[in-house]
């Protein structure tokens, strides 16, 4: 779960990534609320897995994501709150660290430092209190001619609040306006619980719930050349209608993949 693996494209990949079907081994704590029923381990059929541990109040503390058991290639990202509760940095085991600012109740800012060093930054704009759109800017520039306005995400839902579509634009580098990429639109909702949504959250939009429920079709159509690509995910659950398992059907380009993941809870 490296930190390109929480972009949009990427993201979509995410959704798609065959899993584990593996005895879940995870240490548990006793099960006592708040932090019982909460997500704690997604396995995958490469042996990956991410793990997430959380505070005796409930709140999300970590998050551990092991890409390549074999080699032993991990990362491990920690999180700390105010006072308030409100989250204020993430950070990682390899010099990234992301800084939330808020607007009232509303994120407004998170920074991207390495190192010390803020290198990009996230703004963001809301309608009503819903999130709208957001703009990635750097704050540290290759070389005097780069644009400092890298990408745009925008975003609508539907009326029950669970996203609709989102879709990506990149930068002319000439004129330096937005050029639209691709756009995901998700449909076929279930009523259940979204185990993934705190993994579309992050790094950048911890606290903002895209996904309530499970998209079961997502279709991500490439802008520039017209070409829709298919996702189809179907879920069984156990007795308190948590997501047990996720499977994946990909239609487009003439490639046809399938692949199942497991959840496990505390």
């Amino acid at each position: 779960m490296r930190t390109n693996k929480w972009n949009i494209l990427v993201l979509v990949l995410f959704g798609l990534t065959a899993c584990s079907k593996k005895v879940d081994n995870i240490q548990l704590p006793p099960p006592a609320e708040p932090v019982k029923g909460k997500l704690a381990k997604i396995s995958f059929d490469s042996g990956a897995y991410d793990s997430l541990y959380y505070s005796v109040d409930g709140a999300l503390i970590k998050i551990r994501s092991v890409v390549d058991p074999t080699a032993g290639n991990s990362i491990t990202y920690s999180f700390d709150y105010n006072t308030q509760g409100k989250l204020t940095r993430i950070y990682n085991d390899q010099g990234e660290e992301f800084r939330y600012t808020y607007s009232g109740t509303e994120l407004q800012e998170v920074g991207l430092y390495i190192s010390g060093i803020k290198t990009r930054h996230k703004g963001f704009t809301y309608n009503n209190g819903i999130l709208t759109s957001t703009h990635t800017y750097a704050d540290v520039l290759s070389n005097p001619n780069d644009q400092d306005f890298l990408d745009m995400f925008t975003y609508t839902y539907y009326p029950d609040g669970n996203l609709k579509s989102e879709t990506s634009y990149s930068v002319h580098p000439t004129t330096g306006w937005p050029v639209k990429e691709v756009t995901i639109t998700y449909s076929d909702y279930d009523n259940k619980y979204n185990p993934d949504d705190i993994f579309k959250q992050l790094p950048y939009f911890f606290g903002h719930t895209f996904f309530k429920n499970n998209a079961r079709t997502r279709i991500v159509k490439n802008e520039k050349t017209g070409v829709e690509s298919t996702y189809l995910f179907t879920y069984t659950y156990n007795q308190s209608t948590l997501p047990l398992t996720r499977k994946f059907e990909y239609y487009g380009s003439g490639n046809w993949l399938e692949g199942t993941c497991i959840y496990s809870y505390y």
